[in-house]
């Protein structure tokens, strides 16, 4: 079998975790190409349940060139609230060491 490595590259800016409009993490920004294409997008969290908007993630710093919505539920109505790409729950890694101490804090 052989695996496939996506290349990701540090950009200058961070990238902004804002759960009800209150921020809870922050790490230095990255890039990967999806589709060999780079792009800046902010992410938005809504829950399939009340369809509250619960959670951003966010380029201060940058105009965004996309604004892509992703199905978690709220904790409120019994989700993990979970705001990780698919992409970044198989590259844990590639996340900032304030962004991993809101998840286990978020876990316990």
């Amino acid at each position: 079998m052989v695996s496939q490595l996506i290349k990701y590259n540090y950009r200058s800016g961070v990238e902004l975790w804002m759960v009800n409009n209150k921020l809870v993490a922050q790490q230095q920004s990255y890039e990967h190409a999806y589709l060999k294409e780079t792009y800046y997008e902010v992410k938005h969290y809504y829950c399939t349940k009340c369809g509250m908007v619960w959670g951003l993630r966010v380029q201060p710093d940058v105009k965004p060139s996309l604004h892509y919505y992703y199905k978690s539920d709220c904790r409120d109505c019994g989700g993990d609230a979970n705001m990780l790409t698919p992409w970044e729950l198989s590259n844990i890694e590639i996340l900032g060491p304030n962004v991993l101490a809101y998840l286990i804090l978020t876990t316990t």
